[in-house]
């Protein structure tokens, strides 16, 4: 058998650009300024990370394929282009293939189910790799050779990178190994914590569900051999994630932070250490393509990589148009009940619908809600979509209801046409809830919330001609859309799209049927659309040629300036380099000055204190003053975390200017008000005022009761009104303190107050810790009578002993002093997690009659006895 001569060496190519071979002609070849970005990576090709930025639907992935093609021809090299979700995956590989001619094969489920002559064909170079992110960072990857590695929708990626590196224990499916862990931690919680983490579901309220705190690292160090021994014997005979998980982080404990929750426990360091991976760090150049990049250094955070080198931002694309959507804010025109009768007549207008929601439980309560009103519609699930989106997309009506997903499923052309974003959560992890919510450290998180704004409204606009209704309902995302100052970071098209939304929401429609009709002129998209169209990108060309600089801008900029210390802080810390790891968090914080950072700081003086703390548990005393002093600013700079100001402990320093606790935490119930009731429109806030006050003016018991109960939730207070025989009327809980009510209201002449009710009231303390959950063990309960009552029974005085007496028009006047606080609170107020307006917040409840010390002192200056027989 004769030989057969090699094949001729690859071509040589010179620019990614000419590797395009468009085998259906279906695009018009590399644009303008997709080759701008292609030219800037050749002059920046020796760069070891490089991102660009792009938005959705504006060609990235052709960006990719190319760059991907020319690192396989001009350098012979292992390629792998990664995606967040299968779906991607399999998208990546079609459009490589069908559009661009280029050869790419996909690697998605089980290693032992990869097609052998593929994988053989990506290791020998001859074709693009196309794969998972988790394909790469697990415990025993398949691809631990790659030359150049490509990260897809790299601003999705934080849960991604840092999964690999985090244990989660999940209370459901994890119970014994949950259970175990909060038996070890209990020393070093609360008790009412401890108490919180062991009720069952039926027990736990949307207090104890919303709850998420974090364990001080100086008490984890002190029991970190319990707590070890422990997980490692559950977690070594566990199976799935939670068992690799423990695999990757057992010896890094000292590195963690961990994060509690009802649901679940989060073991996880706060920037993934990456490059602690070696089928990451060995490859030669990785490229991380966005959506967007910011100025904040979120990139670095999120991928563990300390330098990346940024491709400019193409001229054109503030002009670029990636479909077009009708933003709509329907809770600003209907009540609740009208809009879910409004929702299934939309179906009418077109017939499928995407809802994604906050968590598995809201996507469950809107199926039970729409099902009985559709009863002839198809519902879907996430894991339904993956399976079978051509059932949904041929599915008339359909609705997919997806949780908490802001990537990984699209929908172009009219495969979908209504996007509904139902009460979406900031966060996506633990780790972000407790920085957002107890830091306060919303600079850190305002890119990556934009990003997820954009992204989520981006599902149902995969290209130019695309066209979609977005129906925005809940108060954290209507927070977001509605305050100008935070989507100026957004791209000028969908700033434009969002302020014409509002301007017909809350200008132009009266009712649900108007909303209807403009709906169905959006739809049709014909010549009674092109006037608005045109206006809309009046509004967008007005923004770019006169644009506002982002408040925030300076915050933005201090933190971006402190990301490489913090990737270097992290990378000495893992490798217990404590005294490194104190060089870079004093670098990271000498550029958090200001009180734009002040919640941002506290955190990295926590860091701080921790290392010094525990170079003194290794005998270097010289480091305890340190960590007393860190711990000390910490404190100082915090006002959401109760512990950090607590770890004055260690320290022989005090703070006499230290607010209460009860204080701090009856301005997180505000802010929680605030973000339902004032998010972008100060009409709901005094619409709800109008109807409280009218309550707390009524003679009817009932409706008194109502007025006071919405009194109690204004305030901030964890409040109800039980309907339980023998329960008490509202009850007003703050931290370890509870007011109690018994509500009495005459209209008689000369009312007094009967033996029977009396002793009614007397026993309400006990009622409270029975049946309620959310009060702590060691509550102190205030029984207070709220009466215009006259006089007291003489057979009633006997059991009048600690019931206290508010005389009903003291109690309206407070009740309007407390209404005033609110509003000042509310004109300030700026969105969830700013530390500045929490600490002022703070100041004003402790001066004024909202502070409950000082409710407290008002209600216990009287006792039912001395109030009418002194």
């Amino acid at each position: 058998m004769p030989f057969k001569p090699p094949q001729s060496s690859a071509p040589q190519v010179e620019k990614p650009q000419e590797l395009l071979i468009n085998p259906k002609g279906e695009i018009k070849g590399v644009l303008d300024y997709q080759s701008e970005i292609l030219d800037f990576y050749l002059a920046n090709i020796k760069e070891t990370d490089i991102a660009f930025e792009l938005p959705t639907g504006s060609g990235k992935t052709l960006i990719g394929i190319l760059l991907a093609e020319f690192r396989r021809v001009k350098f012979n090299e292992q390629v792998l282009y990664l995606c967040p979700t299968r779906q991607l995956v399999n998208q990546v590989v079609e459009e490589a293939e069908s559009k661009y001619g280029i050869k790419a094969v996909s690697f998605t489920g089980k290693k032992s189910d990869y097609d052998k002559g593929s994988l053989r064909d990506y290791k020998a170079g001859r074709v693009i790799g196309v794969t998972t992110y988790s394909a790469l960072f697990n415990t025993n990857p398949e691809f631990n050779e790659a030359d150049f590695l490509i990260f897809d929708d790299a601003h999705t990626a934080d849960n991604y990178f840092s999964n690999y590196f985090s244990l989660t224990i999940d209370r459901e499916k994890n119970e014994s190994i949950y259970r175990a862990l909060v038996e070890i931690i209990k020393p070093l919680i609360d008790g009412t914590f401890y108490e919180r983490m062991l009720k069952s579901k039926g027990e736990v309220d949307r207090y104890d569900i919303d709850w998420i705190d974090m364990l001080p690292a100086p008490k984890v160090a002190d029991q970190l051999d319990k707590i070890f021994q422990i997980l490692d014997f559950h977690l070594t005979q566990a199976k799935g994630d939670v068992k690799f998980g423990w695999q990757v982080i057992k010896d890094k404990l000292h590195a963690c932070n961990f994060f509690l929750s009802y649901d679940e426990i989060q073991i996880r360091p706060y920037i993934p250490p990456t490059l602690s991976h070696k089928p990451f760090s060995l490859a030669k150049q990785r490229v991380y393509m966005s959506a967007t990049l910011g100025l904040s250094g979120e990139l670095e955070r999120v991928t563990g990589v300390q330098k990346i080198f940024r491709i400019p931002i193409p001229s054109q694309w503030k002009k670029k148009v990636i479909g077009r959507r009708f933003f709509v804010f329907p809770e600003l025109i209907m009540e609740k009940e009208e809009l879910w009768n409004h929702i299934p007549n939309l179906l009418q207008h077109t017939p499928r619908a995407l809802f994604i929601t906050k968590n598995h439980f809201e996507s469950q309560g809107i199926k039970n809600e729409l099902t009985p009103k559709l009863p002839g519609a198809r519902f879907f699930d996430g894991k339904g979509l993956e399976e079978n989106q051509v059932e949904f997309v041929n599915s008339n009506p359909g609705f997919a209801i997806i949780s908490n997903r802001f990537e990984g499923i699209n929908f172009p052309g009219d495969e979908c046409r209504l996007l509904v974003l139902h009460n979406l959560s900031k966060t996506t992890n633990l780790q972000e809830r407790f920085m957002l919510t107890r830091m306060a450290v919303s600079v850190i998180y305002q890119e990556r919330i934009r990003t997820r704004i954009a992204q989520a409204a981006g599902r149902c606009t995969r290209g130019v001609n695309d066209f979609a209704v977005v129906y925005i309902i809940g108060s954290d995302f209507t927070d977001e859309l509605l305050n100008s100052k935070k989507i100026l970071g957004l791209h000028p098209e969908l700033q434009a799209e969002i302020l014409f939304g509002y301007e017909q929401s809350s200008k132009n429609v009266t009712d649900a049927t108007d909303l209807l009709e403009m709906i169905d002129v959006f739809l049709e998209h014909k010549s009674a659309w092109e006037q608005i169209d045109a206006y809309i990108r009046q509004i967008r060309d007005d923004k770019i040629k006169n644009p506002i600089e982002d408040p925030n801008s300076t915050a933005l900029k201090k933190v971006g300036s402190a990301a490489p210390y913090e990737v270097k802080f992290m990378y000495s810390l893992w490798d217990e380099d404590y005294e490194e790891a104190l060089k870079y968090a004093n670098q990271v914080l000498s550029n958090l000055d200001g009180d734009d950072v002040k919640g941002y700081r506290a955190y990295w003086y926590y860091q701080a204190g921790t290392v010094c703390y525990y170079l003194a548990k290794q005998g270097k005393e010289v480091y305890a003053p340190k960590f007393r002093d860190y711990f000390f600013r910490a404190g100082a700079s915090s006002t959401g975390v109760a512990w950090l100001k607590s770890l004055k402990d260690y320290s022989s320093d005090s703070n006499s200017d230290e607010l209460p606790f009860n204080v701090v935490s009856l301005v997180e119930g505000i802010e929680k008000v605030l973000l339902s009731l004032a998010a972008g429109n100060l009409k709901k806030l005094e619409a709800y005022i109008t109807n409280m006050e009218r309550g707390l003016a009524e003679t009817d018991g009932k409706k008194f009761e109502q007025g006071h109960k919405l009194l109690g939730k204004l305030a901030g207070f964890i409040c109800d009104n039980p309907s339980d025989d023998a329960a008490p009327d509202p009850y007003f809980i703050v931290s370890n303190l509870c007011f109690v009510f018994e509500d009495k209201i005459f209209t008689a002449n000369n009312p007094t107050l009967s033996v029977t009710q009396i002793k009614q009231a007397g026993g309400h303390a006990t009622w409270m810790k029975e049946h309620v959950p959310a009060l702590p063990q060691d509550a102190e309960i205030i029984t207070c009578i709220i009466t215009n009552a006259v006089g007291l029974d003489e057979a009633a005085r006997t059991f009048s002993k600690d019931l206290y007496l508010w005389p009903l028009d003291d109690f309206r006047a407070w009740s309007k002093q407390a209404s005033s606080v609110i509003r000042q609170l509310a004109q300030s107020f700026t969105g969830q997690g700013d530390a500045n307006w929490r600490e002022q917040a703070a100041r004003l409840v402790y001066n004024s009659a909202l502070d409950p010390e000082k409710i407290k002192q008002r209600i216990t200056q009287n006792t039912v006895s001395s109030f009418y027989y002194s």
